[in-house]
């Protein structure tokens, strides 16, 4: 048989025609594949898109009726009690959804969806998905056995975004570091400290957390140490007057002036007050040098070390 010039037997024939019947009965299957993975991957993204705006649109409508019901509240309750703008702010950040939480779970939700929708359409065209399955298996875990320690930071962020001990701007104490939280990320937590320094730190690193912005209301303790020779009454009264007349102490709490510990050195004085959370750093050095202060007028004197001095050296002198 002669098909465009070239010869052919009856077997090549047979093959070809074998061969062509294949493609045209493999044809359809490869363009139903193609359609569905086209067509489920325009859904998958108009449905991750619809459930994030969703989310993101509930958490706002949650933020601000709980917004205008502490609103109310305040109008109504204004003579028994006040609600400082800390905490409204505070109400509302815990109502809201984390966006970094939304965005990171639709994106892992449509990952997920477009890879199951992949092997489906590869089972359709007729592809076997068992040893694709394995090899993906392997690769998952070597990858997953060389990036151990950034798994680690991710699975302690997602912890950090679902429980939320803390959010960004309170004051923390983690991981032995002390600052504000500016930013908490997938993979670390970034702090501002005290003296303005940027401390990033990784989020599998954050094990126990003291957060000071909690509470509205906090205590603070300041320790002094006072000499033997001093009146320890006397010495009470003047840190109790300092302690009360502090501005940034809470009245209705009254501060206290204890005794934790005496030593050859004299005896330890701590002035317990409470404050304010915003108070939390600039009061104990506001107590500690007025305190400083009244006892240098009250002629209250501190301890100190007391000044050992050395035998008087002697010249032994051997008999001759």
């Amino acid at each position: 048989m002669q098909i465009l010039g070239f010869e052919l037997d009856a077997d090549t024939f047979d093959f070809l025609e074998k061969k062509a019947l294949t493609v045209l009965l493999f044809l359809p299957k490869l363009l139903l594949a193609l359609l569905l993975i086209i067509l489920g991957c325009r859904i998958i993204n108009c449905i991750t898109s619809r459930l994030e705006r969703r989310l993101h649109s509930i958490g706002t409508s949650k933020a601000k009726q709980h917004d205008d019901e502490s609103q109310d509240s305040v109008s109504t309750r204004a003579s028994t009690r006040t609600l400082t703008s800390q905490s409204l702010a505070k109400v509302k950040s815990a109502t809201q959804l984390d966006p970094t939480l939304v965005k990171f779970a639709m994106s892992f939700f449509s990952n997920a969806l477009k890879c199951l929708l992949l092997l489906e359409g590869a089972a359709i065209v007729g592809i076997q998905t068992t040893s694709f399955l394995a090899v993906l298996s392997m690769t998952a875990l070597a990858v997953a056995m060389a990036m151990q320690g950034l798994l680690k930071d991710l699975a302690a962020g997602i912890m950090l975004l679902v429980f939320r001990p803390y959010t960004v701007g309170d004051l923390v104490q983690a991981a032995q570091q002390y600052g504000r939280v500016t930013e908490i990320g997938m993979f670390e937590t970034i702090f501002l400290s005290l003296d303005n320094k940027t401390i990033i730190v990784p989020n599998s690193q954050i094990t126990i957390v003291t957060n000071l912005t909690t509470e509205d209301i906090i205590r603070v303790d300041v320790a002094l140490k006072i000499s033997h020779s001093a009146s320890l009454r006397q010495a009470k009264e003047v840190l109790l007057r300092v302690a009360q007349e502090c501005p940034m102490v809470l009245p209705d709490r009254a501060p206290q002036v204890l005794v934790s510990a005496t030593s050859e050195l004299g005896r330890d004085l701590i002035i317990r007050a409470y404050v304010r959370s915003a108070d939390y750093i600039p009061a104990p050095f506001w107590l500690r040098e007025e305190a400083l202060l009244a006892l240098d007028d009250a002629n209250v004197s501190l301890a100190s070390m007391p000044l050992f001095y050395p035998y008087p050296k002697k010249e032994l002198q051997c008999p001759v």
